[in-house]
């Protein structure tokens, strides 16, 4: 069996107390909370600054904006500014512009994906084609052309925000130009183009025979589809709060690789929900991976790991958009162990904080890895 970077064995917090009560997050949770107050209240105002224009665009620009996501890139910033001593609200320009960047690749993600709906609302692109319909009176298809349009333009907007907003803590934080432009510069020419690269892998690798995609190929796709975002989020916090272009600093370089694994759990977690996952928790369809044949990690590693007759199930039928209930259970049950990649990937991000001092923003750090393991949605 291949796995993704195993690291030593680090402390797992179960999903049960000694007393046999649910691990509640409530702290880890209240600051996520607090960081997203001062993200979004930060979003809102730049987007009047910004004048989004017209309707259809500010709307498509501001739209998954209205209902929050779990902003843990954005926590991800702000606690990472704290671990090395500095002060998290100076970070918000940088969180917010996390935030901004990763909606970006949502919209565009979801066009990708044909998805029609997002944080339990349709999907940019699918609330355009039906107000095409509705406001335009057009046919199906130049409506769904419409929508499409419109999913790509908004999210061209906000990537053009979020560079806005590095540039930004110049003037809201009074963070050195000379950081701010390695930040953008960063941003732009190492996360862009490992994300860009990751999302056409991920297309590709559906087009391949399901066994000619193994789990170093998916892992390596996952490192720059959702990894590069989760270390820049980390870096971008802890230069600012050293408040110095000190890439080489022992904790940014910690800090940066915590976060590389981290995002590699957070995708394994959400490809596993995206089939197991409760459809009312998780605010889209769930299913969908399976039946549109995706070469997920959980896939490429039930193939390695699975019986001949239940390999042969998952060459047989997946992707085929009329799998039954019947068969969906099966491979369900087939794809449930694979959970252990995450947990790996978890346990070498804890052994990276391990270098850095104790402090309340390094147990928050732990939690969040914790909490990446055990979430719902």
């Amino acid at each position: 069996m291949i796995v993704c970077d195993s690291g030593p064995n680090s402390r797992v917090m179960n999903n049960e107390g000694q007393d046999g009560g649910v691990v509640a997050f409530d702290d880890l949770l209240h600051e996520v909370t607090s960081c997203a107050d001062a993200v979004y209240t930060y979003i809102g105002q730049s987007a009047v600054e910004r004048n989004f224009s017209p309707a259809h665009l500010r709307e498509g620009a501001l739209s998954y904006f209205r209902k929050r996501g779990k902003s843990l890139r954005a926590s991800l910033v702000m606690f990472s500014c704290g671990a090395v001593d500095g002060d998290p609200m100076s970070a918000v320009p940088a969180a917010a512009a996390v935030e901004v960047f990763h909606v970006f690749s949502l919209v565009h993600d979801d066009i990708i994906d044909n998805d029609r709906l997002r944080r339990g609302a349709p999907t940019v692109h699918e609330r355009f084609r039906l107000a095409a319909i509705e406001g335009f009176g057009v046919d199906e298809q130049l409506a769904k052309h419409y929508g499409v349009s419109v999913g790509i333009l908004a999210g061209d907007a906000q990537q053009g925000w979020s560079t806005y907003m590095l540039a930004d803590l110049r003037r809201k934080s009074r963070v050195d130009p000379s950081l701010c432009l390695g930040l953008i510069e960063e941003l732009s020419s190492r996360v862009l183009p490992d994300l860009v690269e990751g999302e056409l892998l991920d297309v590709q690798y559906a087009l391949k025979p399901i066994d000619a995609v193994t789990d170093d190929d998916i892992c390596g796709m996952m490192q720059k589809k959702t990894g590069a975002l989760y270390e820049f989020s980390a870096t971008a916090g802890a230069l600012i709060g050293l408040a110095a272009e000190d890439r080489d600093n022992p904790s940014v370089r910690s800090l940066a690789k915590y976060a590389r694994d981290l995002g590699l759990a957070f995708q394994i977690r959400d490809d596993i929900l995206g089939v197991l996952g409760d459809e009312s928790h998780l605010g889209k369809a769930v299913g969908s991976d399976l039946r549109e044949g995706k070469r997920t990690l959980l896939i490429s590693h039930a193939l390695v790991n699975s019986s001949e007759t239940d390999r042969q199930l998952l060459l047989d039928r997946l992707g085929d958009p009329a799998l039954t209930p019947d068969e969906m259970r099966r491979i369900v049950a087939i794809l449930e162990h694979a959970e252990e990649i995450a947990q790996r990937s978890v346990d070498t991000a804890l052994a990276s904080l391990q270098s850095l001092p104790p402090s309340r923003y390094r147990d928050l750090l732990t939690d969040l890895a914790h909490y990446i393991m055990q979430r719902t949605y």
